[in-house]
């Protein structure tokens, strides 16, 4: 479950984003946020994710299994594509037995075993995404 209690963001020269927004996401519900452009959706999810903090009130999320796909590719440019799945291996976030069949996991997003070797200023956007 997501618990979002009464928080607020703020941004210097704009008033406070969300202005107290409370919302409870149980297990199992589909969410969409939609909305004009800086209204706050991506400051919302980076709170629910933790990249980001709120200036006042609490967001809880009791499934630590949290995925998130940023809106622009988050490779490190000096990496290549292999190294950059492996990271968190590196990190140990991940099991290392999870990534160690680099070729099943860029099959399992239809991508290449080759693409394994380039790096990112070599692939699609498309591809980055995945």
């Amino acid at each position: 479950m997501i618990e979002i209690c009464s928080i607020t963001k703020n941004f210097s020269g704009r008033p406070g984003l969300f202005a107290g927004l409370s919302l409870q996401i149980r297990q199992g519900e589909f969410v969409c946020l939609l909305g004009p452009s800086g209204c706050g959706k991506s400051t919302l999810l980076r709170m629910v994710s933790g990249i980001e903090l709120p200036d006042r009130g609490e967001v809880q999320v009791s499934q630590p299994s949290l995925g998130v796909v940023f809106q622009d590719p988050r490779l490190l440019r000096w990496r290549t594509v292999e190294e950059n799945i492996c990271l968190p291996l590196e990190l140990g976030s991940i099991a290392k037995e999870t990534g160690r069949n680099i070729s099943s996991l860029l099959r399992l997003v239809r991508l290449d075993s080759s693409v394994a070797k380039l790096f990112p200023h070599q692939l699609s956007g498309g591809m980055k995404m995945r």
